[in-house]
């Protein structure tokens, strides 16, 4: 009872026994400002140069024909809306410093719209992707092939990814779809840190003591 009474008084003044770790949200990518992206068809409304800056992102993509159809990348009511692409783009976000240790998790909420089935040719498809200190890329593809109908759920998330103090995190998606009408409405991409907590003094000086306590009871 007595090494029991003397955790117990130790973990309290540490703040061990009420800390609990919980998530703060570090970046959130902005889709709130109309018109950021870019928007084609036949001239003169032609694409713009990549890459393009929205608030907190960047889209790149390739040259990228036009066909007559209004082919959008492109922000509106809120929401990052493709549709009839006609290729490959990809928004990134800013560079996310990571200023200690823990983990994130990484979402995004995104719903397919359609006439006929998007994604629905081999190779096209929603491709969400983080990158950890440049090197090392994780991504997931949803679609490629298959027949998303409009209003499929197209979210995906990655939990727990541990994170280190001074990484730095990049997040985004890629879409390749061609049909008219034909893509998806990106509504989210956020990413949730929950640090690590560090081992105290007091936690330490505490456990060196059980030692040492149940050494002469023994």
């Amino acid at each position: 009872m007595i090494v029991r009474s003397l955790l117990l008084s130790i973990f309290a003044g540490s703040g061990l026994l009420i800390t609990t770790a919980s998530a703060t949200t570090i970046y959130t990518a902005d889709f709130s400002n109309a018109g950021e992206g870019s928007t084609h068809d036949n001239d003169p409304d032609g694409f713009e140069t990549s890459p393009l800056s929205g608030t907190n992102w960047v889209l790149t993509f390739g040259s990228l024909d036009t066909d007559g159809t209004t082919n959008e990348f492109i922000t509106v009511g809120g929401v990052m809306r493709v549709q009839d692409w006609g290729g490959t783009g990809t928004i990134t976000s800013d560079s996310i410093t990571i200023t200690s240790n823990g983990t994130v998790d990484i979402s995004g909420a995104a719903a397919a719209i359609a006439i006929g089935p998007a994604f629905n040719v081999s190779g096209e498809g929603l491709t969400w992707f983080y990158t950890l200190n440049s090197t090392t890329t994780t991504s997931a593809l949803l679609g490629n092939g298959t027949s998303s109908n409009n209003g499929m759920d197209l979210s995906n998330s990655f939990n727990s990814v541990a994170v280190s103090s001074g990484d730095t995190l990049l997040v985004g998606f890629t879409i390749d779809v061609d049909g008219v009408s034909d893509g998806a409405e990106i509504s989210a991409l956020t990413v949730d840190f929950t640090a690590v907590p560090e081992p105290t003094t007091a936690l330490l000086s505490g456990l060196a003591l059980l030692a040492l306590l149940m050494r002469r009871r023994n």
